[in-house]
């Protein structure tokens, strides 16, 4: 039994095999991208919107210059992806889509040539066959054609197990290495990314004090709003008090001091004042 034809055969298969999974790869790797490049996208439009953001802390310079700290940090991970996108189409899809289609098409288009010669081959094996012995002249014909071809065949069947060979050994290595610089890729895509969190790490430490503050803060006013309701008899027997003193002429009265202490915290003169104006307009109201 002839083994050649079967191990052709097997090999031949195993190619297809390959070509099968490579393409979907190279499919998958470009979807991956493209949607890479959206998320890019939209990450983009993203950091626009916390610059339009930015905008209403205005008169709030510690919100505005933490905002463009954050804004700045998302934009530059956003460069770091974009590197890592550029890295896949120019490692993945542009290797493996040039093996492809340079050394499997190789392999492939000299099948058809090796299938010509093995047809020719044939041919010239049946019309040998077939001379008329009584024919000294056909059958040197015959024979020269069977040799000719012969060779030829031969020729082409040691090309087509070397482009076999070849690329069976290429394989190997032409895909390692691709997936390997992605990977490289990748890691320096986490370093960068690991680094610019490093230097962002005190501001990053600074800002989660100062929103701890601030959440205490709301935290203080909130519970001091609470009684919000009782403040409300407060102006109501400073009203008349000061309506009092006006028509007298006495000094006008201070506010009770749960009521200065109303809005608590550091900003507690400021609030004074506030419910101050709020005690002159009910005055003026009940007048």
């Amino acid at each position: 039994m002839n083994i050649i034809p079967l191990r052709l055969e097997q090999e031949e298969s195993e190619i297809d095999h390959l070509e099968q999974k490579l393409e979907k790869i190279i499919k998958m790797c470009s979807l991956a991208v493209d949607s890479g490049k959206e998320y890019i996208r939209n990450q983009s439009a993203f950091a626009t919107s916390l610059w339009d953001l930015q905008k209403h802390f205005q008169d709030d310079k510690s919100s505005t210059n933490a905002l463009a700290k954050l804004i700045h940090c998302l934009q530059e991970m956003n460069k770091f992806h974009t590197t890592l996108l550029d890295q896949a189409n120019r490692t993945v899809l542009k290797n493996l889509t040039s093996f492809l289609k340079k050394d499997v098409k190789e392999v492939k288009d000299y099948k058809q040539i090796f299938t010509k010669v093995s047809e020719n081959m044939d041919v010239a094996v049946y019309k040998n066959s077939q001379v008329n012995k009584n024919r000294p002249v056909d059958i040197v014909e015959a024979e020269n054609l069977l040799s000719a071809t012969k060779s030829c065949f031969n020729h082409a069947a040691l090309d087509y197990v070397n482009y076999i060979t070849m690329l069976q050994n290429r394989k190997r290595h032409e895909i390692l290495s691709t997936l390997l610089s992605y990977i490289q890729a990748c890691s320096t895509y986490f370093h960068q990314g690991s680094d610019l969190c490093e230097d962002f790490g005190e501001f990053f430490k600074t800002l989660d004090v100062e929103i701890g503050n601030m959440r205490g803060e709301y935290n203080l006013l909130d519970k001091q709003m609470q009684n919000r309701h009782t403040c409300v008899n407060e102006l109501a027997d400073n009203g008349e008090k000061s309506l009092a003193s006006l028509s007298s002429g006495e000094e006008r009265p201070a506010v009770h001091e749960s009521t200065a202490e109303l809005h608590g915290g550091v900003s507690v003169q400021a609030n004074v004042e506030r419910v101050q104006n709020v005690e002159s307009a009910l005055v003026l109201h009940a007048g």
